[in-house]
């Protein structure tokens, strides 16, 4: 078995070399520089990249309660894509950890947290608007800093 295993490895590199990796059919490359400076305005017509809009939030803060302390950080990444001007996209990711926490039965602080949320709003008029959203908060999260609540 092991002498197999020799032949076929010799085999392989003594062949190697002769073989060609790759077949070229077009003689000229394309011109990175010219796509990157010039992207097309849309992949199949369903995506603008002009239309995205991708901001992101980082929070840290310390807190005490009777003797203990808390420090809490999070990241908030939100992405919102306009399809048309009545109808819009909003998406939010975050992270949530805590790296000191001394509040006694607050252990559930001490793991990092993932949360997000998704929201679809569609406003045909200034008096009238339709949203449908979901979300997931981590535990212990205020809501009022809940990425999911919109103006």
């Amino acid at each position: 078995m092991r002498r197999l295993t020799i032949i076929l490895i010799s085999f392989f590199l003594l062949t190697s070399g002769t073989l060609f990796a790759q077949y070229r059919s077009q003689e000229t490359l394309p011109d990175i520089k010219k796509a990157i400076a010039s992207p097309t305005s849309s992949i199949l017509g369903l995506f603008n990249p002009e239309k995205l809009h991708m901001s992101h939030s980082l929070s840290m803060s310390y807190f005490t309660l009777g003797g203990h302390g808390v420090m809490l950080n999070s990241y908030v990444n939100t992405i919102d894509y306009q399809f048309n001007p009545a109808l819009s996209f909003r998406l939010n990711l975050g992270l949530m950890n805590s790296p000191y926490n001394s509040l006694p039965n607050a252990s559930v602080l001490n793991n990092t947290q993932f949360f997000g949320s998704g929201e679809l709003k569609y406003q045909p008029s200034d008096k009238l608007q339709f949203r449908l959203g979901v979300g997931m908060a981590p535990n212990f999260y205020p809501y009022y800093l809940n990425p999911g609540t919109t103006k």
